[in-house]
């Protein structure tokens, strides 16, 4: 493996990726854009399941192994370990124990001319914020893919049950 790719938790040998003791694989974006392809908006559920299933996983691994001692330890592991995997730049401009706001600057989407990116995105964060939440619920407000913003930006929000 490359000098220049370093990962917490990286082991490559013999063409086998692991992170932290479970094999990976990685897979150009375009894939998403293929899945998008095939079925339209209809793909939405789907790439936000996948997205979720990957979220969810990559934040109980990254926490079972780092042990953040706190939400913004979490939060902050969390995107900067999904920096490195090249969506784009994360950034966390306001957090709180009911909220998380995350932007996307570089998008990988918008240089590989990739669609569907952010539907998987969305669930993505939706399966960190049911890690760190328990439940959660995500909104994109900004979208430099479809509009003309400078980042994405994505929040997900506590949702609080009554009983």
């Amino acid at each position: 493996m490359s000098k220049k790719f370093k990962m917490e938790g990286i082991l490559a040998k013999d063409g086998n990726i692991q992170l932290y003791d479970e094999r990976v694989v990685m897979f150009p974006p375009t894939i998403i854009s293929i899945l998008g392809s095939i079925y339209g908006d209809a793909a939405q559920p789907l790439l936000r399941f996948l997205g979720k299933r990957m979220g969810r996983k990559l934040a109980e691994v990254w926490e079972g192994k780092m042990e953040p001692s706190n939400l913004k330890e979490m939060t902050d592991l969390f995107v900067s370990m999904s920096s490195t995997a090249g969506w784009g730049e994360f950034e966390v401009p306001s957090i709180s124990d009911n909220e998380i706001v995350i932007n996307l600057k570089n998008n990988v989407a918008i240089k590989e001319k990739v669609n569907f990116i952010c539907y998987f995105l969305a669930g993505y964060f939706v399966g960190f914020g049911e890690f760190v939440f328990h439940r959660a619920r995500v909104h994109e407000t900004k979208c430099s893919v479809i509009d003309s913003f400078e980042y994405c930006q994505f929040v997900i929000k506590k949702i609080e049950l009554d009983l």
